[in-house]
């Protein structure tokens, strides 16, 4: 978004790192269902590498189009640009937050696995679905 649309507002820029984290998450989750998971340790080193591999490779477009103080701020975080306007779209976040709570106990009884969930009468896809925007979202308000 900084390097195609800069002057998109604040909004539009929540929805594209909303969009984003969300295809991340995505993309973590289909790479834990390619490799074969024999220990637990694998999961979170898989994480790792994918972060790693996303971290260089936003490095190298930020250094070709100059904005490696602009990375820096987004991964250090600014108040700079704090100001009257810019910090009500946290109000989402508060509300996606309480979403996020209401929910919990959905998520609990996700974590337990899917058969477990189903047989609670729950959608499991769905409540993965459901917890992953709300994350994902959560995650966009406040790095925007």
């Amino acid at each position: 978004a900084t390097i195609f649309f800069p002057a998109w507002p604040l909004m539009g820029k929540m929805l594209i790192a909303a969009a984003f984290a969300l295809a991340g998450t995505a993309l973590f989750l289909r790479i834990l269902r390619a490799v074969p998971l024999r220990d637990t340790l694998l999961v979170p080193l898989v994480g790792i590498m994918l972060g790693g591999i996303i971290g260089a490779v936003t490095t190298f477009f930020a250094y070709r189009f100059e904005l490696l103080a602009s990375l820096l701020a987004w991964n250090m975080g600014d108040f700079s640009g704090i100001l009257r306007g810019r910090y009500e779209l946290l109000w989402i976040g508060l509300g996606c937050t309480i979403l996020a709570y209401i929910a919990a106990d959905r998520f609990t009884v996700a974590g337990m696995g899917k058969d477990f969930t189903t047989n609670l009468g729950l959608n499991y896809q769905r409540v993965m679905v459901l917890g992953l925007v709300i994350v994902s979202l959560v995650s966009a308000v406040v790095l925007v």
